[in-house]
């Protein structure tokens, strides 16, 4: 084992409304949070949360910092926007507890939990 962890990278638009998403509906806990420097009422910034062994970055950072130019296509790549879409799966020993925890928390739920073939253990 070499030590290695992994750790997601998102970009919300609101890093304010990412922090309190993670923290308060899903129980992470903020690791490092670096708001604006030139406007610290700015939904913008980076913030490193962890859950157990669950590393996760939110960053606004680059498209917000450099607007003009990450709006010309020929820079698309170079810049994170939102939305794009990616899914993160937190496998839990107890998906009907975390999943009380979240309704708890007053987080809209689109269904009721399902079994896929492709979940672990299956």
């Amino acid at each position: 084992m070499r030590g290695a962890t992994l750790r997601i990278e998102l970009f919300p638009k609101s890093l304010p409304s990412a922090i309190g998403f993670y923290t308060r509906v899903l129980g992470f806990q903020v690791l490092r949070h670096e708001p604006n420097k030139d406007d610290p009422t700015s939904t913008t910034g980076y913030a490193h949360l962890g859950l157990d062994t669950i590393q996760l970055g939110l960053s606004t950072k680059r498209s917000d910092e450099y607007p003009d130019a990450a709006r010309k296509p020929e820079n698309r790549a170079q810049f994170r926007a939102w939305p794009t879409g990616v899914e993160i799966v937190i496998e839990v020993n107890d998906l009907q507890a975390e999943h009380d925890r979240v309704k708890r928390a007053g987080w809209p739920l689109d269904s009721a939990l399902k079994l896929f073939a492709y979940c672990a253990g299956t």
